[in-house]
């Protein structure tokens, strides 16, 4: 894995800024492994413009040339970037199909509209693998992908606030006037994040003392800094705040220090921060005391169980169409220079690039 960022991280200083930020890249077919078996498989992204999405993309790359190395394959492959556009993903995945994939792994746009390139796949006989998101639970018949890996969204949130809840009781203040920032509503992992929220909130008994769902629009930190700075206005005694992702807070942490509670834990006004997918920005974040607890995004780990999944079943072995879920690592205040010590975290292999 190593090898792979320090190529990845030379190749991305190639690249003009302004690309990297506007998640514009999209390779054409690469031959990557000679073998005995021929293999085609593609990615279809649903975008590139979060560094944690090249973390995905990368390391599922990885380790589908890992995997077609050790099966003695000749792997061609592919990676498209639909930059957010549901018609254009759907124009990638058919042109994916077209240029004779026999797996897909896709992180779709939008968990509904991907059922009919599902559908598209399968008529085709190519294998359709979800990756870093689920199919809508509607799916029927042939709408159904062959496999899901996915990390556990859901838990992430209910991880990292049962951390902040814990720091809190260990610190002797209890919540006033919680401020939730919501990702995009449509993101199926969004959705399981505020499920998590919910869900832990309510074990600790806080439930009534969360204020205000505050709208990120499509993760864009400009209008989560908007839409926190009025919160704040409007619940100024807030002091404990859910982040459903760190590419949030760049947004959040200005609404923020605007408001004057950008206060590390330990200083009156510190506002207990909960957060999610431990970007680099989060792991500094936890370490100077501003945010109390985070989780990170297991791209490594759903990288590696799809690109298994993935030759399991071109080979015909029993590979399970329910959803796969990895857990990811959680930090707290307390804890963050221990865990990072031990853990394979994303950020840490992609902190020069965020």
């Amino acid at each position: 894995m190593k090898k792979m960022i320090l190529v990845l991280a030379i190749t991305i200083l190639l690249i003009p800024a302004t690309v990297f930020a506007a998640g514009s890249v999209e390779s054409g077919m690469e031959t990557l492994t000679t073998g005995d078996k021929k293999i085609s498989m593609g990615l279809s992204m649903s975008a590139m413009d979060l560094v944690v999405f090249h973390a995905f993309a990368d390391y599922l790359k990885e380790n589908v040339e890992k995997q077609a190395l050790e099966r003695g394959y000749e792997l061609r492959w592919t990676m498209t970037n639909a930059n957010g556009d549901v018609t254009k993903q759907a124009n990638d995945i058919r042109d994916l199909i077209n240029k004779g994939c026999d797996a897909i792994f896709v992180q779709a746009v939008d968990s509904k509209t991907i059922l009919q390139s599902v559908s598209e796949a399968h008529k085709a006989d190519v294998k359709f693998i979800m990756y870093n998101r689920k199919a809508d639970s509607s799916a029927t018949g042939n709408q159904i992908p062959d496999a899901t890996y996915n990390m556990d969204s859901e838990w992430q949130a209910y991880g990292a606030m049962v951390e902040v809840f814990k720091i809190m009781a260990e610190d002797g203040v209890e919540p006033h006037q919680i401020l939730d920032v919501h990702g995009d509503t449509g993101d199926e992992n969004a959705i399981n994040r505020e499920a998590g929220f919910r869900k832990a909130v309510e074990e600790f008994g806080w439930s009534d003392r969360v204020v205000q769902v505050i709208s990120s629009g499509n993760w864009e930190p400009e209008v989560a800094l908007q839409n926190t700075a009025a919160a704040l206005q409007a619940y100024p005694n807030s002091n404990c705040m859910y982040i459903a992702s760190d590419a949030l807070l760049p947004g959040v942490q200005t609404a923020l220090e605007n408001a004057n509670k950008w206060v590390p834990r330990g200083n009156p006004g510190h506002v207990y921060l909960g957060g999610t997918d431990i970007y680099p920005s989060g792991i500094e974040a936890v370490r100077q005391g501003y945010m109390d607890g985070n989780v990170d995004t297991p791209a490594w780990q759903t990288a590696e169980a799809a690109a298994k999944g993935a030759f399991d079943l071109i080979e015909g072995k029993s590979v399970t169409k329910e959803e796969q879920m990895m857990k990811g690592t959680v930090i707290n205040s307390n804890n963050v220079e221990e865990v990072i010590a031990k853990a394979a975290l994303w950020a840490v292999d992609y902190k020069d690039l965020e």
